[in-house]
């Protein structure tokens, strides 16, 4: 495929927007291995499907100093470390702010475990802060949050995605412990709710917040999240870890989950999950189940919940009709791009042929821009952009279209190492940061950027 440089369009690897998402798969034998290193019981895989798994920081915290690998990880521990470090000392005085105005937080799934549960919090890897907010508090804390500074995009449900000025750090507030996509979620309020009632305060960094019991972290945050939610019954290798020391730390018992499960009304879903994961029996099966069996749970568990790709389907056919508008609409642009990519190499002035002589006041709105993202994407699944790469494509469309309605973006697009292979990738920013609708946040840590159109200041040139 092809991607941007500094001066032109040349062919070669592009990254996938969400290659991240996709699901790892280790042979039997790693499989065993990273079973029984996860459970302190043996040696490591190899330092390639430690990595795979996200896993060098931990491995770093537990290895004997005599281990020959464990140097080998100090880079992943120290990395790690370092963003624990930065992300606290942006987090807490956001909390701060939120408790000042009256606003309580209750944090869960990764960070809180890393913080809270962990030996070693920079030992556990997670992505963004997940945070739970009364709805009533979501308005009020987005505006405190960006009166801080924080850039506050709302997200489908009403939850929000906060992201500090430096583009790194993200939090993801929910109104749910257990994600819903459909417009009715009595369950998913009455679980959230339960998980409320049953939450502790705690004084962290100076700052009072919320967490929840440690059999609801184990039982609603991680086995229900991962059985309802759109990782389709499947489990990753910190999941065992997590369950393992909520046990040993917390004293998470078996009978506890059971008897929690069946006042919640998820015992069938926590049997299914403990057959795929189970801290008491040693055993961890990685990866989504098959398609066959994961239909078999769905149909087991439908009176606890709504299977989410019936769910996820539903939505599908409830947005067809804007779909196809927002097709229509965005399709000639996507082919007069594509054909004017082909013809025109030379990327600078490309886009500047794309860019308005003057700027104008901006006209569009949050939906508006989720729409245009959404109708280019489907596009380009339609249209395949050929040799001028997917990503280059949307990127341009993007740029296009949000430059015309008065938007200040940026195209951008950078390369990194995967092996022997250069893996490049493109996409729009606006005000220094990933456009949220991409949902790319992490893009510029990722690769090494090369290019940007216009080019914007750094800070320290300003």
């Amino acid at each position: 495929m092809a991607v941007a440089t500094s001066g032109c369009i040349i062919r070669h690897r592009c990254f996938s927007c969400h290659a991240a998402r996709q699901v790892v798969v280790y042979s039997s034998r790693v499989d065993g291995l990273l079973t029984s290193f996860l459970l302190g019981q043996g040696d490591p895989p190899s330092p390639a499907a430690i990595r795979e798994a996200r896993l060098g920081a931990y491995a770093y915290t537990v290895l004997p100093r005599e281990h020959a690998d464990r140097s080998a990880y100090s880079g992943d521990f120290l990395s790690s470390l370092a963003r624990c470090q930065d992300t606290k000392a942006k987090l807490a005085p956001l909390l701060a702010a939120w408790r000042a105005a009256g606003i309580e937080a209750l944090l869960f799934k990764g960070f809180h475990l890393a913080e809270f549960i962990y030996p070693v919090a920079a030992a556990r890897f997670w992505g963004d802060v997940d945070v739970v907010l009364r709805p009533g508090d979501i308005p009020a804390a987005a505006s405190v949050a960006e009166a801080m500074g924080w850039s506050a995009w709302p997200e489908a449900g009403g939850s929000y995605s906060l992201i500090h000025p430096d583009g790194v750090v993200r939090v993801d507030v929910q109104r749910y412990v257990v994600h819903g996509i459909l417009p009715w979620n009595r369950r998913q309020r009455r679980i959230t709710e339960a998980v409320w009632a049953r939450s502790t305060e705690c004084s962290w960094l100076g700052v009072t917040v919320r967490l929840p019991h440690p059999v609801d972290a184990a039982l609603v945050c991680l086995l229900v999240h991962r059985a309802w939610g759109a990782d389709g019954w499947g489990c990753k290798p910190h999941d065992l870890l997590d369950l393992r020391f909520l046990v040993e730390r917390a004293g998470v018992s078996r009978d506890a989950m059971e008897a929690r499960a069946t006042e919640l009304g998820c015992r069938r879903t926590l049997a299914i999950m403990l057959g795929r994961c189970d801290p008491w029996a040693g055993s961890l099966r990685l990866g989504l189940p098959r398609a066959a069996r994961a239909w078999r749970y769905d149909v087991r568990t439908l009176t606890e919940h709504v299977p989410y790709r019936v769910a996820l389907w539903l939505v599908r056919v409830y947005r067809a009709p804007d779909l196809f508008l927002q097709l229509a609409r965005v399709t000639p642009l996507v082919l007069r791009v594509r054909r004017t990519a082909r013809r025109v190499r030379d990327l600078p002035r490309l886009l500047a042929s794309m860019t308005p002589a003057s700027g104008a006041t901006p006209r569009i709105t949050m939906r508006e821009r989720k729409g245009l993202v959404r109708g280019t994407r489907w596009a380009l699944r339609l249209l395949p952009a050929g040799d001028v790469g997917g990503c280059v494509v949307r990127s341009l469309v993007l740029y296009r279209a949000l430059r015309r309605r008065g938007l200040p973006v940026d195209f951008v697009s950078g390369v990194r190492r995967d092996g022997d292979r250069v893996v490049g990738h493109a996409w729009i920013e606006l005000n220094g940061m990933v456009v949220p609708e991409l949902d790319e946040p992490t893009n510029p840590h990722i690769f090494r950027v090369n290019f940007r159109y216009p080019r914007m200041l750094s800070h320290a040139e300003r």
